[in-house]
C-alpha cells in the first residue's frame, strides 16, 4: 500500500486574478480593494474568481435579473454602480468630518494647554463657534456640533499630544549623538514644586531637537539629591547615557533664604491665614498704596526683586502691623539695612529686566549678545552713579535719602558691583 503525499493547499493571494470588465454586466459585480462586491446585495466575494462569482449571481440572484438583457441591462448596471459610489461617498464624507472634528479637538486642546488656560474652556470655545456658525453658515451647523470639547475631553486629549510626544522623544533619543539638560524649578497653584527637565540634542546629521523632557513633582525636600534622582529617572527612561550629557544648565540665580528678615516677615504674613487677613485689613484700613505682600517662592528667580520691592514700600506698614502682633522686626528701624534693602530692590529690578530680555524661543544669539554687551554698559553707569550717591536709576534708594540722613553704603554696593562684574566677563563679550 503506497501513501501519496499530501497536496499542498494553494494560497489564493499568490495566483495573481484579475477582475474582468465582462464580470459587471454578467453578474452585476464590482472590484473593491482587491474582492468582488455585489452591486445588488452588497455582500462581498472574496475569491476573485468567475466560478465563485456565477455561482454566488446564480444562487441569489439569477432568478429576478436574468430576463434583462441588452441596454436594459447596461442601464440597470449604471444605475447600481451610481448608487453604490453615493453610498461610498457618504460614508468617506463621514469618516473625513469625524476626522476633522477630532483634529478640531485636539488643536483646541492644544492651544488650551499652551495658554495655560482651563480644561473647562473647551466649552466656552465651542459655544462660541457655535454662534459664529449659526449667523454665518447654518447649514454646517451638525459639523461644529460634532465638536467635542467637554473638559474631559480636552484633559484627555493633552494626555495623548504629551504621551505622543514622549514617544517621539524616545525613538529619536536612539540617534542622540550628545544631549544638554536645562533644569528649572516652577510651582502650582498648591505649592508644589515641579522640577521641569528640558532636553536639546544633537544627531549626526547635525539637527537640533528640543522639548521638555520630563515635569515632576518634588512634594518632599527640594535638596540637590532629590534633584540628581529626577535627572536619573529621565535619562533612564530615555535610554539616554551618561557619557552622551555634555551640559547641564540651572538658573544661576541665587535663592533667597528663609532666615533673611525679608523672606522671614513674609512668610509669616502670607503663611498664616489670619495673619494674611488681618494684614489685608489693615493695609485697606490705613489706605496703603498696595493691597498685599507678594509671596516670595524660593524658585522662581524673578520673585525676589518683585518681594524685595514691594516690602520696601510697604515697610511703614509692616513694621505697624508686626509691633501690634508683638513680633516686632527691629531691622525696620536700622537705617544701614533700610538703606542695604532699598538698593537690593533697585539692583534686582535691573536684574530682572535684563533677565526677561534672555528668555523666550524666539530670541536670537545676537539678540543676546546685545543685550549682555547693552548690560555691561549700564552696570558702568550706575555704578558710576551710585558712587556718587546719585539716585537717578535708584528710585528705593532716592526715596529714603529724603526720609534718612545717614550715608549710603558705598563699600557694601561697590561688592555687589564687582560680583555682577564677574558674572558677565569683560573678556569674552568686550568691553
Amino acid at each position: 500500500m503506497s501513501l501519496s503525499k499530501p497536496q499542498k493547499k494553494r494560497k489564493v493571494d499568490l495566483e495573481c486574478r484579475a477582475f474582468k470588465a465582462e464580470w459587471s454586466e454578467n453578474y452585476f459585480v464590482t472590484e473593491l480593494d482587491g474582492k468582488s462586491l455585489c452591486l445588488l446585495c452588497s455582500d462581498t466575494i472574496a475569491v476573485l474568481k468567475e466560478y465563485n462569482i456565477r455561482r454566488h449571481y446564480q444562487t441569489k440572484h439569477s432568478a429576478q435579473y436574468s430576463q434583462l438583457t441588452g441596454k436594459e441591462r447596461s442601464q440597470k448596471l449604471e444605475t447600481l454602480k451610481r448608487s453604490i459610489s453615493l453610498q461610498r461617498s457618504f460614508f468617506t464624507k463621514m469618516k473625513n468630518e469625524n476626522k476633522a472634528a477630532s483634529k478640531v479637538s485636539l488643536r483646541v486642546a492644544h492651544l488650551l494647554a499652551k495658554e495655560g488656560k482651563p480644561f473647562t474652556d473647551g466649552e466656552l470655545i465651542k459655544s462660541c463657534l457655535i454662534v459664529a456658525v449659526e449667523e454665518m453658515c447654518p447649514e454646517k451647523m451638525d459639523l461644529f456640533n460634532n465638536i467635542s470639547l467637554s473638559a474631559r475631553t480636552v484633559a484627555r486629549r493633552v494626555e495623548d499630544i504629551g504621551s505622543n510626544i514622549t514617544n517621539q522623544l524616545i525613538n529619536k533619543a536612539n540617534d542622540f549623538e550628545w544631549f544638554s539638560l536645562a533644569l528649572d524649578e516652577s510651582t502650582d497653584i498648591t505649592d508644589t514644586a515641579q522640577l521641569l527637565l528640558f532636553i536639546r540634542r544633537v544627531n549626526a546629521d547635525f539637527e537640533v531637537t528640543e522639548e521638555l523632557a520630563s515635569m515632576n513633582s518634588l512634594r518632599g525636600t527640594t535638596t540637590g539629591e532629590d534633584i540628581f534622582k529626577e535627572v536619573e529617572e529621565m535619562l533612564t527612561k530615555y535610554n539616554l547615557k551618561w557619557n552622551q550629557l555634555k551640559c547641564v544648565t540651572t538658573d544661576g540665580g541665587k535663592n533667597m533664604s528663609g532666615t533673611e528678615p525679608v523672606v522671614s516677615t513674609v512668610n509669616f504674613i502670607r503663611s498664616r491665614g489670619l495673619n494674611h487677613r488681618q494684614f489685608r485689613d489693615f493695609l485697606s484700613e490705613v489706605e496703603a498704596e498696595y493691597p498685599d505682600l507678594p509671596y516670595h517662592t524660593a524658585v522662581r528667580w524673578l520673585s525676589s526683586g518683585k518681594v524685595l520691592l514691594r516690602f520696601f514700600e510697604l515697610r511703614a506698614e509692616i513694621e505697624i502691623f508686626l509691633n501690634e502682633k508683638k513680633r516686632p522686626q527691629p531691622l525696620l528701624s536700622n537705617t544701614e539695612w533700610l538703606w542695604k534693602l532699598a538698593f537690593a530692590a533697585d539692583i534686582m529690578g535691573f536684574l530682572n529686566v535684563f533677565n526677561l530680555k534672555l528668555q523666550g524661543k524666539t530670541v536670537l544669539i545676537c539678540e543676546t549678545y546685545t543685550a549682555v554687551k547693552s548690560f555691561r554698559r549700564q552696570l558702568a553707569l550706575i555704578e558710576s552713579q551710585i558712587m556718587s550717591s546719585c539716585f537717578v536709576h535708584f528710585p528705593c534708594c532716592q526715596t529714603l535719602k529724603e526720609e534718612v540722613d545717614s550715608p549710603f553704603p558705598h563699600e557694601f554696593a561697590g561688592d555687589i558691583f564687582s560680583e555682577l562684574k564677574k558674572t558677565v566677563p569683560a573678556t569674552f563679550f568686550g568691553s
